[in-house]
C-alpha cells in the first residue's frame, strides 16, 4: 500500500480482515453485553431475597467466559490491524434485560442464558461463515482462513459445550419443578 509521499505503509492488516472487521464488531460488542446480563443475573440471585449460590457460581462464570472472550476478541482485531469501534455503543446496547426490572425465577434466567447462547453460536457461524469464503465465491479478499480457525477454537467449540449444558440444567430444573 502506497502512502501519499510514496512510502509504503506498514501495517499487520492481511486476508479478509478488512472485509470481517464489522462483523467481528458487532459480534464483541453482544460479548461484552451478554457478560453484563449475566452478571446482573448473578447478582440477582445473591441477595437476602434471593440467595442462590449455584446460580450465582454458574453466572458469574458466565459472565467472566463471555467478558475473557470479548477481550480476546478485541486482542485478536488489533492484532490483525483492525479497529475496534465503541461508537455508538451506549447504555441501551448494554443489556437486554439491564432495563427491565429483573424478577425471574430459576428456569427463566436458565431459559434467558439458553437464548443468548444460542445467538451468540448463530453470531459466531455468521462470523465465521463469512470469513471462509462461503457467502464470496468470486472474491477472494474474503478469505480468511486464520480467522475462522479463531472463531472455531476460541467460541463455536465453547459456545455448542455452553448451549448443552444450559440445556441440561434447565431440563433437569423443569423435570423437579
Amino acid at each position: 500500500m502506497q502512502i501519499s509521499d510514496g512510502q509504503t505503509e506498514c501495517n499487520s492488516r492481511f486476508g479478509g480482515i478488512s472485509k470481517s472487521e464489522g462483523n467481528l464488531n458487532a459480534f464483541l460488542k453482544k460479548k461484552l453485553a451478554t457478560s453484563y446480563d449475566y452478571m446482573l443475573l448473578q447478582t440477582h440471585f445473591d441477595s437476602y431475597q434471593k440467595n442462590r449460590p449455584g446460580f450465582k457460581k454458574l453466572f458469574n462464570g458466565l459472565s467472566d467466559q463471555s467478558w475473557d472472550e470479548t477481550v480476546a476478541l478485541i486482542k485478536h482485531v488489533t492484532k490483525r490491524g483492525g479497529v475496534v469501534d465503541f461508537s455508538g455503543f451506549g447504555r441501551e446496547q448494554l443489556s437486554a434485560i439491564g432495563g427491565k426490572k429483573l424478577e425471574v425465577d430459576e428456569l427463566h434466567a436458565l431459559a434467558i442464558a439458553l437464548d443468548s447462547e444460542k445467538q451468540l453460536g448463530n453470531d459466531a457461524i455468521k462470523v465465521h461463515q463469512h470469513a471462509s469464503h462461503m457467502n464470496h465465491k468470486d472474491d477472494g479478499d474474503w478469505y480468511d482462513p486464520e480467522l475462522t480457525q479463531f472463531m472455531e477454537e476460541k467460541f463455536l467449540e465453547k459456545q455448542a459445550s455452553t448451549i448443552r449444558t444450559l440445556s441440561g440444567y434447565a431440563n433437569d430444573l423443569k423435570r423437579l419443578m
